[in-house]
């Protein structure tokens, strides 16, 4: 079986709508473990653009700053600016190493979310 394009759209936009991106030390898992703690970090809202071709990506830079000196390897979406329900993680494509007071930044267009078909 496979998902048409309308319900890939309307899974994406309705999971999405009014979510913030947490950043993380290691593996959030399947709980949101491993988030940063420290500085003036806390977790940011995500501005999407419309899906296009399955592809949901952020709209505008999502900074970070005022960051506790740390290595942050993984991202997660959450329902809440704090506490709140997990969504979705996964591992950056290159770790990156912040020292205290620097601003993290992502961006606009490099967060991307698409739903796959199990093979």
């Amino acid at each position: 079986m496979s998902i048409s394009p309308y319900l890939e759209k309307k899974i994406l936009d309705t999971m999405l709508v009014d979510v913030y991106l947490s950043l993380h030390s290691a593996d959030p898992g399947k709980s949101g473990a491993s988030e940063i703690a420290g500085g003036s970090y806390a977790r940011r809202p995500i501005i999407w653009d419309e899906v296009n071709g399955g592809l949901k990506t952020n709209h505008d830079n999502i900074e970070f700053m005022g960051m506790p000196s740390i290595r942050v390897s993984h991202i997660a979406i959450w329902e809440a600016p704090r506490g709140g329900n997990y969504l979705w993680g996964g591992a950056l494509i290159d770790p990156k190493i912040v020292n205290a007071g620097d601003t993290f930044r992502i961006v606009s267009g490099s967060l991307r979310i698409t739903l796959s078909e199990p093979q």
